[in-house]
């Protein structure tokens, strides 16, 4: 595993307290720009992956239990069709969801879905997916970090009072049924 610089590290403990300060309502852009004239499912599918990885300094600090976006958090992702007539097109994506959170309800469900996802031409040598606008994918591995890591901060600067406990409760509930996979 590659060593991370301390100027990296810096900067990343700087994306967490921007994000901290952001409001809560602020959308999180989730557009993958996937770089090929005709894209192929594999080149969409890591596009996405990569992008809901950038995403993670923006997410991390934020409180997820009063995003104006859903958060679905997925095991397992796939692109099972790209199709393309011109400048628009879509892809059809399989996802399997472990968790939602939707504002301050988090529901566990182990469910598969097919979705379909505009893509649109960006230039000549590349596309943008956008996957629903209201809704925060994140993998499970990125989704275990984020919550471990806002447990621990709550558990740290939350006197125990009834509201931390409960958010407390909650995050422990999710990374529950994240880790036992």
């Amino acid at each position: 595993m590659p060593a991370i610089s301390e100027e990296s590290s810096s900067q990343t403990g700087a994306s967490a307290k921007l994000a901290e300060n952001q409001p809560v309502n602020t959308e999180i852009s989730h557009v993958a720009v996937v770089n090929s004239v005709r894209p192929k499912p594999e080149q969409v599918g890591a596009a996405f992956l990569q992008a809901c990885q950038d995403s993670e300094a923006s997410i991390r600090g934020r409180d997820l239990f009063r995003a104006a976006q859903s958060l679905i958090v997925f095991d397992h992702f796939e692109v099972k069709q790209v199709h393309i007539t011109g400048n628009p097109g879509w892809v059809e994506v399989q996802i399997d969801e472990l968790v939602s959170l939707t504002g301050s309800k988090a529901e566990v469900h182990k469910r598969s879905e097919r979705q379909r996802w505009l893509l649109r031409r960006r230039d000549n040598k590349s596309w943008e997916l956008t996957p629903s606008r209201d809704t925060i994918y994140l993998p499970q591995h990125i989704a275990e970090r984020i919550l471990a890591r806002e447990l621990a901060q709550l558990t740290e600067d939350t006197p125990d009072n009834a509201g931390g406990t409960q958010e407390k409760a909650k995050l422990a509930r999710l990374l529950d049924v994240l880790f036992e996979k």
